[in-house]
Formats: C-alpha cells, sequence, structure tokens
C-alpha cells in the first residue's frame, strides 16, 4: 500500500520498522524479526517456526485505491423505496438497520444430503478441497458452507499460515509486498445482525491482509465488502474490519501475508447495536431532481463504518460517516451534492453497492460543499457515502442533493480503441463526454473520467508523451487498448509529460489518461525525441563545472550528496532553502521548445531554468518548478537561440542524493 508508516510484530516479539515506499506496501519486511512459533501444524503436519526468508521485497505495487467501475452492478436494495425521501431525517427513533448485503438464504441452496451448497459459485473458485483445512485455511473458495475449516464465529484466535499457497484471492488494498505470498479463506457464519470486528496480527515482520466477502462473491473484487491491510498508515501493525450491523448468512474471510510467516486471526461478533437511520446500508433516499435533504449526524458513531477512498481510509477513528441513496430509471448525467454544517471539511464516495467501496465509481471528492458530477450513469441504485470529520455541539447536519440531465453523448476517446494520436499534433477531447472504467490508474485515485489514444511508435528515438486537463490528470502506456501495461502510471498534475524509452518501431500503441476535471478538455500529444540510454554525469557540483548538454537533450543521472549548497532556493520557498546543487548548461542555436524534469530522482527536488552568458544565470517566466507531480520538478518553455542554465536543487537543508535529469527539445 502507498501509505506504509510500520508495522509491529505480536506475542512477545517486536519486528523491525519497514522502510516506506510510495508506490507499495513497505520497501522491505524485516529479516531480522524472529517468527513465532504459534503452533500451527504446516502441510506435513510440523510446527511452524522458520526464519523469514533472505532479502527484502520489492514494494513496486501500487496502492489499491485505484477500484473498478462497477456502475454496471447496480440495481442492489434500494432501501426504504424512498417513501420519505424528502422528508428531513433530524430526530428519528435509533432503530437497528441491516447491511445490504446477501442474506444466507440469497447465498446458498440446501442438498438433499445436508450439505450447503453454494448456489453460484465461479467456476474457477469452487472446487471441492476436500476436507483437509491446511494451516488454519483453505486454499480456494470452497464448494460446500461453511468449508472445512473452523468457524471464525467462535471467537478464538485461530494461527494460520499461508506459507506454499497460491495468491489467486483479491484484494482491493493489497500493495506490491502483500500480494507476494499465498492466501486462503475461512468462514464466517452469522445467524442474526451482528457488529463484527475481524483482526489479523502478523508475526515475524510480517505483513497480512484481511477481505470480507459474502459465501456467493468469494474470490470475486466486486463482492469485496471491507479490505484491511496490516502495512498501511494507522493500522498500528493490526489489519482490523470493522463491519456494522451485518446481516445474517455465511461470509468468507480471505488472508494473504507477505512471506507466509503465522498470522493470528480473531472475530469478536456481537449483536447488532441499534443505529439511527442513514448511519448505516441502505441510507437515507434522496429523490433525483427533489428537494434536499437533510440528515443530522449528532448521534453517529464516531467511527466510519466505510469509509471513502479519499476520506476516513483506513484511519476511521474521529470520523463520521453517514449514506444517502438515489435510484435512477434511465441513464442520466448526475450531480451529487453534500454540504455540511459543523464540520470544516467532508468526502463523497458514489457506490454501486451499499458499503462495498471495491465497487465505488472513480472519483472520490474533498470540499465543502462536495461536488460529484456522473456523466451517462446507467439505470439503478446508487448509494453515496459522506465522511466528515467528528464534531461537538448541536448542529452537526448533511445537506445531499441529486440533480440530473440528460445523458451527455459519449465522446470516441471514452471507449476502446478511442482516437488516433498523429506525432506532434494535440489531439482534445471533451471531458463532458467522457466516463471513467477504461483504466484503473495506479498513480491516480482520484481519476472520475478517462480518454484512450492509440499511436504507432516512430522507428528512431524516444517518445516524449504529454497530457493535460483542468483538473489533475495522471497517464499510463499499454501494449494494446485494455491491455498489459508496459509504462507505469505517472501523475497527477495539470500538465504532465514523461518519455518513454525502449517502444517496439512501428507498433501501435495505447495512451489513457485519466482525470479528476468535470469541465473543459482532456488533451493529448507526443513527439519523437532523441534516444539513448542515461549518461552518468559526476563533478557538476558548482557554476564553473557544470555539465554542457548536447542541443537535443537526453537523460542524465548523477549524485549530489556531496554538493555544495544554495541557501536561497531558486523557487519552493524558505523550507527548501540550503539544498545541494547540481549545475547544467544547454546552448542553443535555434528556437526550441524545452521539456525538463527530475522523475526518477530519489528525494524533493527543485527544477530551474535560466538564462544569461555567466552561471547560474537569471530566473525566466515559468522557469522554475517545486513538485508538480508529487516530488517531481517539471518545466515547459519554449526559448529562443541562447545560452541557459539548469539548476537541480535539493528541497531542504542539504537536502541531494542519487537524481535524474531528464531533457528533451525539439521544434516548438
Amino acid at each position: 500500500m502507498a501509505w506504509a508508516l510500520a508495522v509491529a510484530g505480536c506475542g512477545s516479539t517486536t519486528s523491525a520498522p519497514p522502510t516506506v515506499d510510495a508506490a507499495g506496501d513497505v520497501a522491505e519486511v524485516s529479516d531480522d524479526a524472529p517468527v513465532v512459533d504459534a503452533g500451527a501444524p504446516d502441510a506435513e503436519g510440523d510446527a511452524v517456526a522458520e526464519d523469514a526468508a533472505d532479502g527484502s521485497i520489492d514494494a513496486g505495487g501500487d496502492a489499491g485505491d485505484d477500484l473498478p467501475d462497477a456502475s454496471d452492478d447496480a440495481g442492489d436494495d434500494a432501501g426504504d423505496g424512498g417513501d420519505d425521501a424528502a422528508a428531513d431525517d433530524v430526530g428519528e427513533p435509533a432503530e437497528v438497520f441491516v447491511e445490504d448485503v446477501p442474506a444466507l438464504d440469497d447465498v446458498a441452496d440446501v442438498a438433499g444430503d445436508g450439505a450447503t451448497v453454494l448456489a453460484d459459485a465461479p467456476a474457477d473458485v469452487a472446487e471441492d478441497v476436500g476436507p483437509t483445512c491446511l494451516a488454519g485455511v483453505t486454499d480456494q473458495c470452497p464448494s460446500f458452507l461453511p468449508g472445512p475449516c473452523p468457524d471464525l464465529s467462535d471467537g478464538a484466535q485461530h494461527t494460520l499460515v499461508t506459507r506454499g499457497l497460491t495468491a489467486d484471492l483479491p484484494a482491493s488494498c493489497e500493495g506490491g509486498t502483500t500480494s507476494l505470498g499465498g492466501d486462503g479463506v475461512l468462514p464466517l457464519t452469522l445467524t442474526a445482525p451482528s457488529d463484527v470486528v475481524i483482526t489479523g496480527t502478523p508475526t515475524g515482520g510480517d505483513g497480512v491482509v484481511l477481505t470480507l466477502t459474502p459465501a456467493a462473491g468469494c474470490g470475486e473484487l466486486a463482492a469485496e465488502l471491507r479490505c484491511a491491510n496490516s502495512l498501511v498508515s494507522g493500522s498500528e501493525g493490526v489489519a482490523r474490519i470493522d463491519m456494522p450491523t451485518l446481516a445474517p448468512g455465511v461470509y468468507f474471510v480471505a488472508v494473504s501475508t507477505a512471506r507466509g510467516n503465522p498470522s493470528l486471526v480473531e472475530a469478536r461478533v456481537t449483536p447488532a447495536r441499534p443505529r439511527t437511520r442513514g448511519d448505516v446500508c441502505p441510507g437515507v433516499p434522496v429523490v433525483p431532481d427533489g428537494p434536499p435533504v437533510t440528515l443530522s449526524t449528532a448521534p453517529f458513531l464516531a467511527d466510519a463504518d466505510y469509509g471513502t477512498a479519499c476520506g476516513a481510509g483506513s484511519t476511521p477513528a474521529g470520523w463520521v460517516d453517514a449514506v444517502f441513496s438515489y435510484t435512477l430509471s434511465s441513464p442520466r448525467d448526475v450531480t451529487v451534492e453534500v454540504s455540511a454544517t459543523g464540520s470544516s471539511a467532508l468526502s463523497v464516495d458514489v457506490s454501486a453497492r451499499c458499503g462495498q467501496r471495491a465497487s465505488a465509481v472513480p472519483g472520490c471528492v474533498s470540499a465543502n460543499p462536495a461536488r460529484r458530477v456522473l456523466r451517462n450513469q446507467a439505470p439503478g441504485t446508487y448509494y453515496v457515502t459522506v465522511d466528515h470529520r467528528a464534531s461537538t455541539g448541536p448542529g452537526r447536519t448533511l445537506v445531499a442533493t441529486v440533480t440530473t440531465a440528460a445523458p451527455t453523448p459519449p465522446s470516441a476517446a471514452d471507449a476502446c480503441p478511442g482516437v488516433t494520436l498523429p506525432a506532434a499534433t494535440a489531439v482534445s477531447t471533451a471531458v463532458a463526454g467522457l466516463s471513467a472504467g477504461s483504466a484503473s490508474f495506479a498513480c491516480y485515485g482520484g481519476a472520475r473520467a478517462d480518454a484512450v489514444f492509440t499511436f504507432t511508435a516512430p522507428p528512431l528515438g524516444d517518445v516524449l508523451m504529454n497530457a493535460r486537463a483542468s483538473g489533475g490528470v495522471a497517464m499510463q502506456l499499454a501494449s494494446s487498448c485494455g491491455g498489459p501495461t508496459v509504462a507505469a502510471c505517472v501523475g497527477p498534475a495539470s500538465n504532465v509529460w514523461r518519455r518513454l524509452r525502449g517502444l517496439t518501431p512501428g507498433q501501435t500503441y495505447s495512451l489513457a489518461a485519466g482525470t479528476s476535471a468535470t469541465t473543459g478538455s482532456l488533451t493529448a500529444q507526443w513527439f519523437a525525441v532523441s534516444g539513448g540510454g542515461p549518461t552518468a554525469v559526476s563533478g557538476n557540483d558548482a557554476c564553473s563545472r557544470a555539465r554542457t548538454l548536447p542541443e537535443v537533450g537526453g537523460v542524465f543521472t548523477g549524485d549530489s550528496s556531496t554538493a555544495s549548497t544554495n541557501l536561497i532556493p531558486p523557487c519552493g520557498g524558505l523550507s527548501c532553502a540550503s539544498g545541494r546543487v547540481a549545475y547544467f548548461r544547454l546552448n542553443l542555436t535555434e528556437r526550441r521548445r524545452v521539456v525538463a524534469s527530475t522523475y526518477g530522482s530519489a528525494f524533493d527536488t527543485i527544477l530551474a531554468v535560466n538564462s544569461g552568458s555567466s552561471c547560474p544565470g537569471r530566473s525566466i517566466s515559468n522557469g522554475c518548478d517545486d513538485d508538480t507531480v508529487g516530488h517531481t520538478s517539471q518545466v515547459d518553455l519554449t526559448l529562443d537561440p541562447g545560452t541557459y542554465w539548469i539548476v537541480l536543487q535539493g528541497c531542504g537543508f542539504r537536502v541531494g542524493g542519487s537524481y535524474t535529469l531528464d531533457v528533451a527539445t525539439f521544434a516548438p
């Protein structure tokens, strides 16, 4: 996961804290942390007490914030039918409301011999695993309910070992580290509406991920009710699923680990607490194009039951969440707006299934008021989850409205194969005609619309790709429309550039660009630029030793760890003062467009392009940047013939290290 901090072991041992990697769970799961011998038998019946494998685990995977667009699955239970949708819900008596998930009768049939059999188990996961419960879990979803493993409803602590099991069960919150180990499932059976808390504690410096699904949806990401990762920031090293007012039925808990060390999993099941309407699914209905609905959250628990992708997320304490619903009878453009009093900010997700973040329509919004625009939304019932910080005193209310309009005709770029992108030609498509779902952007969970473009790689050199929009935009390259990704996602920013190297000449590729914008256009373009591998640079730690670059540019790598510092940063503010600096010189003999970035550098960078005959030159308009994409800096300039100085500086006191400078020049 992208937000990991540290993970602690359980029992009498403590694991060393892992190193954070923003692109996955953690950069390394501690090798030195001892493994707790929990006495769990392995497949041969021996106790499991082996040391963690040597070598670090690469966390190159991505956060699971990028969830599939499941709007086609809309049409679940619509709640109470909307009879009182327009009425205020302030001060209603507390009642027990049951989650909008399948009950036992909906997911199982009873065979003649008394065995409970899944009604619609997927063919690829419905194999009969037999009577064996391998090390506390079954390797796949069992075909008979509840399966051979002990049921978590017993309240006991279960020691599970996934080492040696296959990794084939999806999890929305699984990152690069925890996706490496095996996974398995065990059952949870409820006979009455219940509040359920499931915890998974890793041992031996490992990480653990838990997911909860109805039995009929075992192994299906779209059916996931909750996901928890012990390596996520705020989890305190324990994966925890809080599921309020869960309906009676059979569920499966999937468990995956990074290294397969024992995990301690248990469930606390208590009778469902009385909850105020709107505090849990199915929520309070809002009539499209009807009057606003006001909901008091004063009696709600200050602990988010569901969370949103941009709000409570994995740290629900201190947040309040509420649920609204609306139903469409025909395709419409939909605008959902929620405002709050007694809260400075709130976050809004829209989902096709109540309480299931895996079915969220991409594009979580944080603001007050928060406004979501969904184009060409299919008929069905949708659920609006609202997070906001808990506050004290009276007057804590939410006001929700849903307005609709005729569906916007979809753009040709809205779906595969997309639109053709000629070389050096900007192609724009109106955001209003775009929906989400063409791609899942690993670096950008906030994309609410995306476009697809195709282009053919040039015979020589590299490709410099660009995407821009009025809101944040991210892009990634695939070998074909909907095919495997061949260049990692980059963004978000309003104007993103990325050099693509090693493309096969003459091959057609597919570029997906996603944006959070709700108006304006999304534009893409590409240019053929000089190629070649990175050039190592050293000694350019002072103006007098500036490295002269070829006029065509290129990719240059170096290390500024021991370079001199610059007290006054060219931009970035006083917090960036006294960073270490590397100097470059660029001589242009003709007017050129120059795009430079520090993508791939190991530290927070500032990038400045100055003009003048002597180093470091004088600043020029829009010639300095700090943090366009994360800690990556980027400049996009059109320059007349002359001498220019490129200054790459660390942001912060004595900040420096391994850097990459990418400079591309081409005809304006």
